[in-house]
């Protein structure tokens, strides 16, 4: 009696452990299935242009095949990410962080720069729109705001990291005015005082 209720239970937990990893293969195979159904996007030329899989796969059967580049990641912005910068705008800002950091004349991480907000530093605050939690660094730009420092959002952590010369993300950054490259702080601080603020 005993072995027949343990082979019965034995037979159902096999049972289950069976689907479970049919199930599992299953739900795999259409994942895989609809990867290989999405449309690739290559950048080439500045301009974006959709390439069915089948076209990826058969590289002999167009003439001219154009250099693969990254494709594009779309970026998801927090809803209190007011003043977004413009493209352009964010590359200056990024080309201003980078020649900060080679007279080492920024400030990085929300409390090193929340530290100096509030002993009085001066100098453009640039926030990484993509940052969640927003609780991390929702208080910064009221700070700037008391403080009369200009901010602005950019859409990406990782790029503001990586401008700054770190692999980490970053999600905000204090540029400091210097003398080496004055010219690029002041355009930026003009074009990000002139940003919309919210209300």
């Amino acid at each position: 009696m005993w072995s027949s209720l343990q082979a019965k239970s034995s037979r159902r937990r096999r049972g289950t452990l069976t689907r479970v990893l049919l199930a599992n293969s299953v739900l795999c195979e259409q994942s895989r299935k609809q990867n290989t159904d999405l449309y690739h996007h290559i950048k080439s030329n500045g301009k974006t242009k959709k390439v069915a899989p089948e076209a990826e796969e058969a590289p002999e059967a167009a003439p001219e095949a154009a250099p693969e580049a990254a494709p594009e990641v779309k970026v998801t912005l927090n809803p209190i990410c007011t003043p977004l910068a413009s493209r352009k705008l964010s590359k200056k800002l990024y080309k201003c962080v980078k020649k900060a950091v080679k007279v080492k004349n920024i400030r990085r991480g929300v409390k090193e720069v929340q530290k100096f907000i509030n002993k009085g530093e001066k100098g453009i605050v640039v926030l990484a729109g993509d940052t969640l939690p927003i609780d991390v660094y929702c208080h910064l730009p009221v700070m700037c705001e008391d403080r009369n420092l200009p901010y602005a959002y950019i859409p990406s952590k990782t790029d503001l990291g990586s401008s700054a010369g770190s692999k980490r993300p970053t999600c905000v950054i204090l540029i400091k005015p210097h003398a080496d490259y004055q010219e690029a702080y002041d355009e930026c601080e003009q074009e990000v005082s002139s940003l919309p603020k919210p209300l």
